[in-house]
């Protein structure tokens, strides 16, 4: 059984006075390369920028192809009465985003401005668009975590995507493949349902 205390003690000490830090603390506990926040002054579309109190660049893997961990803070009014985000703006912003930034992978913490009730980790992955190939669709694989109350689930999937000092962005992003593989939870919930009966 895997230890994942020390990873339940970094989401329940996540600080909604200060975000940033929480955030880099959580990811050097994954294992990644932590950056001084940098902000990022996004050339988006007038209403996608509404949606944004903040996004800051915590993570940078690679050159050519980086693999980058962005912390986006969401204005409240986009905030559902649980403390999540809302996924409309949260599509709105990614769809955005990557018309205008389209290299590299990325994984996106969105958080509720001035809370952290609950944190969305969303690892899109680009797609064809099988009605037209010259486009590319987001699938928004998500993860929505109450970081006082993980579920195990929650904290197996963060587990697999460590990165462990590893440097190459292309094994960091097959690792976010495998933790977020529909098909790998549902065969993990069917292993679990199996040794419980």
């Amino acid at each position: 059984m895997q230890n994942f205390e020390p990873l339940l003690n970094a989401l329940n000490s996540y600080d909604p006075l200060n975000p940033l830090d929480s955030a880099k603390i959580l990811l050097e506990h994954l294992g990644y390369p932590t950056m001084e926040p940098l902000p990022l002054d996004l050339d988006l579309p007038e209403g996608v920028q509404k949606i944004l109190a903040g996004t800051n660049q915590l993570v940078t893997v690679g050159k050519s192809s980086p693999f980058k961990v962005f912390h986006v803070e969401v204005k409240e009014e986009y905030v559902g009465k649980q403390g999540q985000i809302l996924r409309q703006p949260l599509r709105r912003f990614l769809e955005s985003f990557y018309k205008r930034y389209p290299q590299g992978e990325n994984l996106f913490i969105f958080v509720p401005h001035g809370s952290c009730e609950k944190l969305t980790f969303v690892s899109p992955r680009r797609l064809l668009d099988p009605r037209d190939t010259g486009k590319v669709r987001l699938w928004l694989r998500i993860l929505q975590i109450d970081p006082q109350r993980p579920y195990r689930t929650d904290l197996e999937t963060l587990s697999k995507i460590r990165a462990d000092g590893v440097q190459d962005p292309a094994e960091i992003w097959r690792r976010h493949n495998e933790a977020f593989s529909v098909q790998r939870v549902t065969e993990q919930f069917f292993q679990d349902y199996k040794e419980v009966f």
